[in-house]
């Protein structure tokens, strides 16, 4: 009868590693997954960075700003000009938009032509 009783526990011990071992095999699928979907996710965050800026870009950002600015663009910049007085307030907040979306972005002080030069290839 103990004999019995030991080839139950270890049956039953068998079938609990087995289940264990199941388990461990889901999980690992489930973080296979997991790291295909962040790799996925670097590669179009990567290519999303090295694209070229548009005009479109700009404006989006700019959005709440669009009727105080002029949008223009030549074949490496794009060209942001106040339309006329921003004040500081809205020329700092334009200036800093416009460093966070590519902050190789110049001001060029030129009177009435004075303008923000954008380029479109981030650096």
């Amino acid at each position: 009868m103990s004999e019995q009783k030991e080839v139950k526990s270890e049956r039953g011990c068998l079938a609990w590693i087995a289940e264990k071992l199941d388990s461990l095999i889901a999980g690992q699928d489930a973080i296979m997954q997991q790291i295909e979907e962040i790799k996925q996710f670097i590669k179009g965050f990567a290519a999303q960075q090295n694209r070229e800026l548009t005009v479109d870009d700009v404006k989006q950002a700019l959005q709440a700003y669009e009727k105080d600015l002029v949008f223009s663009e030549t074949d490496m910049s794009i060209i942001v000009k106040p339309d006329g007085y921003l004040g500081r307030d809205k020329f700092k907040s334009i200036s800093s938009v416009l460093r966070s979306l590519q902050p190789a972005t110049e001001y060029v002080s030129a009177g009435k032509e004075s303008h923000f030069r954008v380029p479109k290839v981030k650096k």
